[in-house]
């Protein structure tokens, strides 16, 4: 893998820290970053004491010789830099969702189209080994034909996380398009159709509430849904734990069941643990079996997990794992999920998921 030049724009992101300890690790160099704020001092910091900062990133982009963008934006101001990086040849990695809507990216996909670039969006649950197991588990057979998917996404609760970072944008409905949807049920979104092989969303309804006296963004959310095989399946997500993540994706089918679940601190350090219940016992020779993950230690955003993601994206098609990638194209699809979400809770009722 050669070394690659990063431009990073986005370094008021809640995640800036983990991603720059994850590129630290990698044969990547930080030639300028993007800060909105034209009184942040680069280097106050030993990490950027020879790095070129910028308060306009199309500048950034247009003057640097850089090989990717590496994106950490509010969801408002994503697409343009996307756009103005795949139109300077730019390949980008980009925090997700990557826009308030569907539409927002639809010019960026139209310009990416015939270019020679790359670009991946972080939906790093993919690359759990959980999930590459749930994966491989559906698709030898082992529950059979999925009937019912339940999944659920609790955080810890708004008052906690305003605490640790007062006036972000993920509470600011204007910048971020949404609330907990937008930041952290969008990863189950993405995850459960591509668990099922590529059976996409197609219907939804919706009943999401605004909890918190601090914002108007949604802090509870019920969500049914239908995907296109005729697969039913409900989604919980909330800020309502005093502290850390409670989350599960359960499969249900006609040949068994499987349960996914995690809970723990808000770092990647912990433990998750798979359920699998299978009346295939030719294809799988225990019928009931339970699977431990324990995360290995890893500095950087989301432990090693978050790195086999990075790498195979600077890899690019020579790694066996790149077909697995979140790409633009599927960032749009999980925005129609998610806008047709909005709608079903404005009109109360089942709303087909545009595409």
């Amino acid at each position: 893998m050669a070394d690659y030049r990063i431009g990073y724009l986005g370094l008021n992101h809640s995640h800036r820290d983990g991603y720059l300890k994850s590129l630290e690790q990698l044969p990547v160099s930080v030639e300028a970053v993007y800060h909105p704020d034209e009184e942040y001092n680069p280097e106050s910091s030993d990490r950027f004491e020879s790095t070129r900062c910028y308060t306009d990133y199309h500048r950034l982009i247009e003057r640097e010789t850089l090989d990717a963008a590496w994106v950490t934006l509010p969801n408002r101001d994503t697409p343009d830099a996307v756009h103005a990086a795949i139109e300077n040849g730019v390949d980008v990695f980009s925090e997700k969702p990557m826009a308030r809507s569907a539409a927002e990216l639809q010019d960026v996909a139209n310009a990416a189209e015939g270019q020679d670039v790359d670009v991946c969006v972080g939906y790093l649950w993919r690359f759990h080994p959980m999930s590459l197991d749930l994966l491989n588990l559906a698709d030898d057979g082992v529950v059979g034909d999925v009937k019912a998917v339940n999944a659920r996404w609790f955080a810890s609760n708004l008052d906690v996380r305003l605490a640790d970072r007062p006036g972000d944008y993920l509470y600011d409905k204007d910048a971020s398009g949404g609330g907990i949807l937008q930041w952290l049920g969008c990863h189950w979104l993405d995850l459960i159709p591509w668990l099922l092989g590529g059976d996409s969303i197609v219907r939804v309804h919706a009943n999401l509430a605004s909890e918190s006296p601090h914002t108007d963004i949604e802090t509870n959310a019920t969500i049914e849904f239908e995907t296109e095989s005729g697969v039913l399946g409900t989604l919980q997500a909330g800020y309502l734990l005093r502290e850390g993540y409670d989350t599960e994706i359960s499969l249900y089918g006609s040949d068994g069941t499987t349960k996914s679940h995690r809970r723990g601190p808000t770092t990647p350090d912990g433990k998750s643990e798979l359920f699998i219940d299978t009346d295939a016992t030719e294809e799988f020779q225990f019928p009931q079996r339970t699977i431990e993950y324990v995360d290995p230690e890893k500095k950087g955003y989301f432990g090693q997990i978050g790195m086999t993601y990075f790498e195979t994206f600077l890899e690019g098609s020579s790694s066996k794992q790149y077909e697995h990638l979140a790409t633009l194209e599927d960032a749009i699809k999980v925005l129609s999920v998610l806008d047709a979400i909005y709608r079903s809770n404005t009109t109360e009722s089942w709303v087909q998921v545009d595409r």
